[in-house]
């Protein structure tokens, strides 16, 4: 059994039920070190993406805020966030 040292997902956090569950387990299968980052295309912040989680079952658009607050509960610390404002992206990075 081999642990991750590093942990990228894109556009998949956002089908994750019980996000800080989900979050607590990539935590719990990382090295100490490790990194995890998370890039989405959907910020929260744009109303026309709402339309995703219609046409999606069990899709939810997390804005930043939640996503930072189930990293820290999940142990996460450095957790570092950035965007790309004008298309809504945004990517976040989180240490174990």
């Amino acid at each position: 059994h081999r642990d991750l040292h590093s942990f990228p997902t894109r556009r998949s956090s956002d089908l994750w039920p019980g996000l800080e569950a989900c979050f607590a387990e990539v935590n719990r299968v990382m090295k100490r070190g490790g990194t995890f980052m998370i890039c989405n295309e959907c910020d929260g912040t744009n109303a026309a993406d709402e339309k995703w989680q219609k046409m999606i079952d069990g899709m939810r658009i997390y804005p930043e805020e939640e996503l930072r607050a189930a990293l820290e509960k999940a142990g996460f610390t450095e957790i570092e966030s950035r965007r790309e404002t004008k298309k809504h992206w945004l990517c976040m990075l989180a240490k174990k």
